[in-house]
Order: C-alpha cells, then structure tokens, then sequence
C-alpha cells in the first residue's frame, strides 16, 4: 500500500466514531438541535471534559452515561 494511504488509515477509526456518535449529539427527530437543553449534549461535552482529565475510556462512559441518565430521567429533559 501506498504510505499516503497506510497515514490516512490510521485516522478511520476516528472518522467512523464521529460518523455514529455526531448525529445522535447534534440531531433530534431528523433535524439539528434548536435548544441548548440537549441532555445529549450535555452528556457529550461531560464524557470529553472527563477524557481530556484523566484519558480512560471506561470512565468517560460512565460520566458520559451518568449525565445523559440524571439528565434525562432525573430532570426529565
């Protein structure tokens, strides 16, 4: 394989990530979100707040689905 495309290999995983994850953040009932009041949202930027502070995949799960699950259920947004 040409080394051009082995470098842009290395980034697939990534752009498939973001392929599944984005719509469900940014998207409701087909359309962009219109209100900041977006437990997805909230959820999301909590999840990469915890990755950027402590670079564990489990934990950024948990704190990701803890905040959509109090937002959500607890709030009920």
């Amino acid at each position: 394989l040409p080394a051009w495309f082995r470098e842009g290999l290395r980034f697939a995983p990534l752009a498939a990530l973001v392929a599944v994850i984005a719509p469900d953040v940014l998207m409701k009932n087909g359309a962009l979100i219109d209100t900041w009041r977006s437990p997805q949202l909230f959820a999301a930027l909590a999840g990469m707040a915890y990755y950027a502070w402590r670079r564990g995949m489990f934990g950024t799960i948990v704190v990701g689905l803890s905040v959509l699950l109090l937002l959500r259920f607890g709030l009920a947004w």
